[in-house]
């Protein structure tokens, strides 16, 4: 497994997850804006 240059990984992840993604798993409960701990994990 070959090591990237680190500004190239997190260019990959911002490619990966766009800001429509991200709002995506945001929930409102009760009036309160949430994520599930799996989502927050994930970024």
């Amino acid at each position: 497994m070959g090591m990237k240059d680190n500004d190239k990984d997190i260019g990959d992840i911002g490619d990966f997850l766009e800001t429509r993604d991200i709002k995506s798993m945001i929930y409102t409960i009760r009036g309160q804006q949430v994520m599930m701990d799996s989502d927050l994990a994930m970024l």
